[in-house]
Protein backbone atom coordinates (compact mmCIF):
# COMPACT_ATOMS: atom_id res chain seq x y z
CA UNK A 1 0.00 0.00 0.00
CA UNK A 2 1.30 3.48 -0.86
CA UNK A 3 1.52 6.07 2.07
CA UNK A 4 -0.36 8.98 0.98
CA UNK A 5 1.94 12.38 1.80
CA UNK A 6 1.40 13.11 4.96
CA UNK A 7 2.30 16.09 6.89
CA UNK A 8 2.46 15.40 11.46
CA UNK A 9 -0.05 11.95 11.43
CA UNK A 10 -2.47 11.90 14.46
CA UNK A 11 -5.16 8.99 15.58
CA UNK A 12 -8.55 10.33 16.75
CA UNK A 13 -11.35 8.41 18.82
CA UNK A 14 -14.84 9.41 18.78
CA UNK A 15 -16.36 8.16 22.57
CA UNK A 16 -19.39 6.35 23.39
CA UNK A 17 -20.97 9.64 24.17
CA UNK A 18 -20.23 11.47 20.92
CA UNK A 19 -22.82 8.89 19.40
CA UNK A 20 -24.98 8.67 22.28
CA UNK A 21 -25.19 12.71 22.12
CA UNK A 22 -25.88 12.46 18.30
CA UNK A 23 -22.77 14.78 17.45
CA UNK A 24 -20.59 12.12 15.97
CA UNK A 25 -21.02 14.39 12.36
CA UNK A 26 -20.47 17.38 13.53
CA UNK A 27 -17.07 16.45 15.28
CA UNK A 28 -15.78 15.10 12.87
CA UNK A 29 -16.93 17.92 10.36
CA UNK A 30 -15.31 20.07 13.04
CA UNK A 31 -11.91 18.11 12.73
CA UNK A 32 -12.25 18.37 9.21
CA UNK A 33 -12.71 22.23 9.51
CA UNK A 34 -9.38 22.38 11.63
CA UNK A 35 -7.36 21.13 8.41
CA UNK A 36 -6.88 17.89 9.33
CA UNK A 37 -8.05 14.94 6.67
CA UNK A 38 -9.26 11.39 7.17
CA UNK A 39 -7.04 8.65 5.33
CA UNK A 40 -8.58 5.07 7.18
CA UNK A 41 -11.22 4.81 9.57
CA UNK A 42 -11.97 1.57 12.14
CA UNK A 43 -15.44 1.17 14.09
CA UNK A 44 -13.91 -1.34 17.39
CA UNK A 45 -14.97 -2.70 20.38
CA UNK A 46 -12.74 -2.29 23.22
CA UNK A 47 -12.69 -4.35 25.85
CA UNK A 48 -11.33 -3.86 29.69
CA UNK A 49 -7.43 -5.63 28.69
CA UNK A 50 -7.18 -3.07 25.32
CA UNK A 51 -8.57 0.18 27.90
CA UNK A 52 -6.32 -0.65 30.18
CA UNK A 53 -3.15 -1.34 27.96
CA UNK A 54 -3.43 2.14 25.26
CA UNK A 55 -4.60 4.75 27.81
CA UNK A 56 -2.48 6.56 30.30
CA UNK A 57 -5.88 6.80 33.09
CA UNK A 58 -7.62 3.91 32.87
CA UNK A 59 -9.39 4.48 36.17
CA UNK A 60 -13.06 2.51 36.43
CA UNK A 61 -15.84 4.55 35.58
CA UNK A 62 -13.18 5.00 31.79
CA UNK A 63 -12.92 1.72 31.29
CA UNK A 64 -16.75 1.41 31.64
CA UNK A 65 -17.50 4.05 29.25
CA UNK A 66 -15.32 3.26 26.52
CA UNK A 67 -16.54 -0.34 26.81
CA UNK A 68 -19.98 1.07 26.81
CA UNK A 69 -20.28 0.82 22.58
CA UNK A 70 -18.22 0.93 19.50
CA UNK A 71 -15.69 3.56 19.10
CA UNK A 72 -14.71 4.84 15.76
CA UNK A 73 -11.10 5.49 15.01
CA UNK A 74 -9.82 7.93 12.20
CA UNK A 75 -6.23 8.42 11.13
CA UNK A 76 -5.66 11.79 9.91
CA UNK A 77 -3.06 13.64 8.54
CA UNK A 78 -2.30 17.59 8.14
CA UNK A 79 -3.56 19.94 10.42
CA UNK A 80 -0.34 19.82 12.47
CA UNK A 81 -0.21 16.89 13.61
CA UNK A 82 -0.56 15.94 17.65
CA UNK A 83 0.11 19.52 18.71
CA UNK A 84 -2.49 21.21 16.71
CA UNK A 85 -5.05 18.64 17.24
CA UNK A 86 -5.09 18.98 21.12
CA UNK A 87 -5.99 22.70 20.44
CA UNK A 88 -8.79 21.26 18.34
CA UNK A 89 -9.68 18.54 20.31
CA UNK A 90 -10.06 21.47 23.55
CA UNK A 91 -12.11 23.94 21.32
CA UNK A 92 -14.53 20.67 20.37
CA UNK A 93 -14.60 20.32 23.87
CA UNK A 94 -15.54 23.50 24.65
CA UNK A 95 -18.27 24.54 21.99
CA UNK A 96 -20.39 21.16 22.36
CA UNK A 97 -19.77 21.33 26.70
CA UNK A 98 -18.67 18.34 28.09
CA UNK A 99 -19.81 16.93 31.50
CA UNK A 100 -16.80 15.40 32.66
CA UNK A 101 -13.31 14.28 31.52
CA UNK A 102 -14.60 10.68 31.19
CA UNK A 103 -17.38 11.70 28.78
CA UNK A 104 -15.68 14.21 26.06
CA UNK A 105 -16.12 13.33 22.95
CA UNK A 106 -12.95 13.19 21.29
CA UNK A 107 -9.44 11.78 21.96
CA UNK A 108 -6.35 12.47 20.26
CA UNK A 109 -2.96 10.77 20.93
CA UNK A 110 0.08 12.47 21.32
CA UNK A 111 2.93 11.76 19.98
CA UNK A 112 5.73 9.25 20.21
CA UNK A 113 4.63 6.37 22.58
CA UNK A 114 1.01 7.23 22.44
CA UNK A 115 0.37 7.14 18.48
CA UNK A 116 2.79 4.09 17.84
CA UNK A 117 0.53 2.39 20.54
CA UNK A 118 -2.93 3.42 18.75
CA UNK A 119 -1.12 2.43 14.81
CA UNK A 120 -0.01 -0.71 16.06
CA UNK A 121 -3.70 -2.13 17.57
CA UNK A 122 -5.96 -0.33 14.99
CA UNK A 123 -4.21 0.04 12.21
CA UNK A 124 -1.67 -3.04 12.35
CA UNK A 125 -1.57 -3.56 8.31
CA UNK A 126 0.05 -0.04 7.98
CA UNK A 127 4.19 0.14 8.21
CA UNK A 128 4.64 2.67 10.68
CA UNK A 129 7.74 3.89 8.30
CA UNK A 130 5.18 5.31 6.36
CA UNK A 131 2.42 6.40 8.68
CA UNK A 132 4.83 8.32 11.14
CA UNK A 133 5.68 11.34 12.14
CA UNK A 134 9.24 13.09 10.28
CA UNK A 135 12.30 12.33 12.61
CA UNK A 136 13.62 8.88 14.69
CA UNK A 137 16.45 10.93 16.81
CA UNK A 138 17.45 7.47 17.94
CA UNK A 139 17.37 4.60 15.14
CA UNK A 140 19.86 2.05 16.78
CA UNK A 141 20.94 -1.22 15.17
CA UNK A 142 21.52 -4.72 16.58
CA UNK A 143 25.44 -5.17 17.66
CA UNK A 144 25.58 -7.73 14.54
CA UNK A 145 24.57 -5.45 11.88
CA UNK A 146 27.00 -4.97 9.33
CA UNK A 147 27.53 -2.07 7.15
CA UNK A 148 25.51 -3.35 4.12
CA UNK A 149 22.56 -4.27 6.40
CA UNK A 150 22.85 -1.13 7.44
CA UNK A 151 22.51 0.69 4.12
CA UNK A 152 19.42 -1.03 2.72
CA UNK A 153 17.52 0.29 6.10
CA UNK A 154 18.91 3.82 4.91
CA UNK A 155 18.16 3.07 1.50
CA UNK A 156 14.57 1.79 2.31
CA UNK A 157 14.01 4.72 4.70
CA UNK A 158 15.29 7.63 2.20
CA UNK A 159 12.96 5.76 -0.78
CA UNK A 160 9.33 4.80 1.25
CA UNK A 161 9.27 6.00 4.45
CA UNK A 162 7.55 9.76 6.07
CA UNK A 163 10.94 10.46 7.46
CA UNK A 164 13.23 13.27 6.91
CA UNK A 165 15.12 13.40 9.85
CA UNK A 166 17.06 10.83 11.48
CA UNK A 167 19.58 10.49 13.90
CA UNK A 168 21.78 7.33 14.07
CA UNK A 169 23.02 6.20 17.12
CA UNK A 170 26.22 3.58 17.07
CA UNK A 171 28.06 2.14 19.76
CA UNK A 172 31.54 2.00 20.46
CA UNK A 173 31.43 -1.75 18.60
CA UNK A 174 29.69 -0.50 15.63
CA UNK A 175 32.86 1.66 14.82
CA UNK A 176 32.75 -0.35 10.99
CA UNK A 177 29.15 1.93 10.75
CA UNK A 178 30.58 4.96 10.83
CA UNK A 179 31.19 4.85 6.88
CA UNK A 180 27.59 5.94 6.61
CA UNK A 181 28.48 9.38 7.25
CA UNK A 182 30.37 9.44 3.46
CA UNK A 183 26.88 8.19 1.95
CA UNK A 184 24.26 10.71 0.23
CA UNK A 185 20.55 10.61 0.83
CA UNK A 186 18.12 11.87 -1.63
CA UNK A 187 15.62 13.35 1.26
CA UNK A 188 17.33 11.88 4.55
CA UNK A 189 18.93 14.51 6.51
CA UNK A 190 21.01 12.31 8.69
CA UNK A 191 23.07 12.93 11.94
CA UNK A 192 25.01 10.81 13.98
CA UNK A 193 25.65 10.04 17.72
CA UNK A 194 28.19 7.73 20.11
CA UNK A 195 25.92 5.90 22.54
CA UNK A 196 27.80 5.33 25.94
CA UNK A 197 27.25 3.97 29.38
CA UNK A 198 26.49 6.62 32.11
CA UNK A 199 29.65 6.49 34.22
CA UNK A 200 29.23 4.81 37.72
CA UNK A 201 30.37 8.76 39.24
CA UNK A 202 27.05 9.65 37.48
CA UNK A 203 25.17 8.02 40.42
CA UNK A 204 22.26 6.49 38.46
CA UNK A 205 21.52 3.96 35.48
CA UNK A 206 21.38 5.59 31.75
CA UNK A 207 22.90 6.01 28.75
CA UNK A 208 24.46 9.32 27.13
CA UNK A 209 24.23 10.15 23.53
CA UNK A 210 27.20 12.10 22.53
CA UNK A 211 25.42 14.22 19.08
CA UNK A 212 27.90 14.51 16.56
CA UNK A 213 28.17 18.19 15.22
CA UNK A 214 27.79 19.03 11.27
CA UNK A 215 30.44 17.08 9.01
CA UNK A 216 32.40 16.13 12.13
CA UNK A 217 33.52 12.27 12.39
CA UNK A 218 31.35 10.69 15.02
CA UNK A 219 34.90 8.09 15.55
CA UNK A 220 36.61 10.11 18.41
CA UNK A 221 33.35 10.14 20.14
CA UNK A 222 32.49 6.45 19.82
CA UNK A 223 36.55 6.04 21.17
CA UNK A 224 35.64 7.58 24.49
CA UNK A 225 36.07 5.07 26.93
CA UNK A 226 37.50 6.98 29.79
CA UNK A 227 34.70 8.45 32.06
CA UNK A 228 36.66 11.27 32.18
CA UNK A 229 37.28 12.31 28.65
CA UNK A 230 33.51 11.17 28.18
CA UNK A 231 32.52 13.86 31.15
CA UNK A 232 34.49 16.62 29.60
CA UNK A 233 33.15 16.36 26.33
CA UNK A 234 29.91 16.66 27.98
CA UNK A 235 30.75 19.76 28.93
CA UNK A 236 31.51 21.26 25.72
CA UNK A 237 28.79 24.03 25.06
CA UNK A 238 28.55 23.07 21.56
CA UNK A 239 27.78 19.09 21.82
CA UNK A 240 24.55 18.39 22.05
CA UNK A 241 23.90 15.59 24.74
CA UNK A 242 20.63 13.40 25.15
CA UNK A 243 20.63 11.08 28.36
CA UNK A 244 18.40 8.21 27.54
CA UNK A 245 17.14 4.82 28.86
CA UNK A 246 17.50 5.75 32.66
CA UNK A 247 15.97 3.65 35.34
CA UNK A 248 12.77 5.07 36.87
CA UNK A 249 12.30 4.40 40.54
CA UNK A 250 9.12 2.41 40.35
CA UNK A 251 8.47 4.14 43.80
CA UNK A 252 8.07 7.51 42.19
CA UNK A 253 6.39 6.51 38.74
CA UNK A 254 3.45 4.72 41.26
CA UNK A 255 3.63 8.23 43.14
CA UNK A 256 3.46 10.52 40.04
CA UNK A 257 0.78 8.64 39.03
CA UNK A 258 -1.53 8.61 41.82
CA UNK A 259 -0.76 12.71 41.63
CA UNK A 260 -1.58 13.01 38.25
CA UNK A 261 -5.11 11.45 39.03
CA UNK A 262 -6.30 13.38 42.16
CA UNK A 263 -8.98 16.15 41.37
CA UNK A 264 -6.41 19.44 41.56
CA UNK A 265 -2.73 17.38 40.60
CA UNK A 266 0.27 19.58 41.88
CA UNK A 267 2.37 17.81 39.50
CA UNK A 268 5.00 20.73 39.01
CA UNK A 269 5.69 21.14 42.77
CA UNK A 270 5.78 17.10 44.05
CA UNK A 271 8.29 16.15 40.76
CA UNK A 272 10.71 19.14 42.30
CA UNK A 273 11.47 16.60 45.35
CA UNK A 274 12.02 13.83 43.20
CA UNK A 275 15.28 12.30 43.43
CA UNK A 276 14.59 11.33 39.84
CA UNK A 277 14.65 14.54 38.84
CA UNK A 278 16.57 16.19 40.73
CA UNK A 279 19.46 13.32 39.36
CA UNK A 280 18.47 14.87 35.71
CA UNK A 281 19.24 18.19 36.91
CA UNK A 282 22.75 17.16 38.14
CA UNK A 283 23.27 15.83 35.11
CA UNK A 284 21.96 18.83 32.92
CA UNK A 285 24.26 20.98 34.78
CA UNK A 286 27.41 18.40 33.53
CA UNK A 287 26.08 19.03 29.84
CA UNK A 288 22.92 16.76 29.62
CA UNK A 289 20.61 19.48 26.93
CA UNK A 290 18.14 16.21 25.76
CA UNK A 291 15.99 14.08 27.68
CA UNK A 292 14.77 10.14 25.92
CA UNK A 293 11.52 10.76 26.78
CA UNK A 294 9.59 8.28 23.65
CA UNK A 295 10.20 4.53 23.03
CA UNK A 296 8.37 2.13 21.45
CA UNK A 297 5.71 -0.19 23.95
CA UNK A 298 7.36 1.80 27.03
CA UNK A 299 4.74 2.60 29.35
CA UNK A 300 2.71 5.50 28.95
CA UNK A 301 2.56 6.44 32.15
CA UNK A 302 6.78 6.54 31.95
CA UNK A 303 6.72 8.77 29.16
CA UNK A 304 4.29 10.99 30.50
CA UNK A 305 6.31 10.92 33.55
CA UNK A 306 9.62 12.04 31.41
CA UNK A 307 8.10 14.59 29.64
CA UNK A 308 6.96 16.38 32.87
CA UNK A 309 10.96 16.47 33.72
CA UNK A 310 11.89 17.62 30.33
CA UNK A 311 9.37 20.53 30.59
CA UNK A 312 10.37 21.54 33.90
CA UNK A 313 14.08 21.39 33.87
CA UNK A 314 13.71 23.18 30.05
CA UNK A 315 15.28 20.15 28.18
CA UNK A 316 14.24 18.72 24.73
CA UNK A 317 12.01 15.72 24.71
CA UNK A 318 12.78 13.15 22.32
CA UNK A 319 13.38 9.03 21.15
CA UNK A 320 13.21 7.23 18.86
CA UNK A 321 13.36 3.42 17.50
CA UNK A 322 16.12 2.68 19.67
CA UNK A 323 16.89 -0.92 18.73
CA UNK A 324 13.23 -2.08 20.34
CA UNK A 325 11.22 -2.45 17.30
CA UNK A 326 11.76 -2.76 13.45
CA UNK A 327 14.15 -0.04 12.49
CA UNK A 328 12.13 2.87 10.95
CA UNK A 329 8.64 1.45 12.99
CA UNK A 330 8.85 4.63 15.86
CA UNK A 331 8.82 8.37 14.75
CA UNK A 332 8.43 11.82 16.55
CA UNK A 333 7.43 14.97 15.50
CA UNK A 334 9.93 16.83 12.67
CA UNK A 335 10.21 19.64 15.54
CA UNK A 336 12.03 17.34 18.04
CA UNK A 337 14.66 17.18 15.08
CA UNK A 338 15.65 20.58 16.82
CA UNK A 339 19.74 20.93 16.56
CA UNK A 340 20.27 18.03 14.48
CA UNK A 341 21.99 18.65 11.64
CA UNK A 342 22.40 16.81 8.15
CA UNK A 343 24.95 15.13 6.71
CA UNK A 344 25.85 18.41 4.18
CA UNK A 345 26.47 20.31 7.13
CA UNK A 346 23.38 22.18 7.09
CA UNK A 347 21.58 22.52 10.35
CA UNK A 348 17.86 21.17 10.51
CA UNK A 349 16.04 24.41 11.98
CA UNK A 350 12.56 23.70 13.84
CA UNK A 351 10.07 25.84 16.17
CA UNK A 352 11.44 26.07 19.23
CA UNK A 353 10.07 23.70 22.18
CA UNK A 354 7.66 24.75 24.37
CA UNK A 355 9.11 27.06 26.83
CA UNK A 356 9.58 25.12 30.73
CA UNK A 357 7.10 27.62 32.03
CA UNK A 358 3.66 26.27 30.26
CA UNK A 359 1.72 24.51 32.56
CA UNK A 360 1.23 20.66 32.02
CA UNK A 361 -1.85 20.00 29.86
CA UNK A 362 -2.64 17.10 31.89
CA UNK A 363 -6.50 17.71 32.36
CA UNK A 364 -7.02 17.74 29.23
CA UNK A 365 -4.73 15.13 27.76
CA UNK A 366 -5.18 12.50 29.72
CA UNK A 367 -8.21 12.12 28.45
Amino acid sequence: MQAPAMDEPVIAMLKPDAQERGLANEVLAAVRDAGFQESLRRVVQLDEARVRRLFLHPLPAYVQHLCSRPVSLHLLQGGGGAEAFYDCKCAIRRHFGVPSKVRNLIHGTDEGTEYHLFLDAFFPELAPRQYSAGADLDLRWPAETTLQQALDCLRQLDEDSQFRHVSVSLTPAQADLCALQRRDWKRLRLGFAALHALPASAGGVGRLLLHARAQEDVRPLLALSDPKALLADMADPGRAVTLTDIDIPASELAAYANELRKPAPEVDRVLWAYPCLRWVAQLQLQGVSRLGVFQPRQPLMAAEFLSDIARLLGLQACGGSAGRCAVGAFSISGRRAQGLHGQDGSSITTPPMTPPAVPARHSEASA
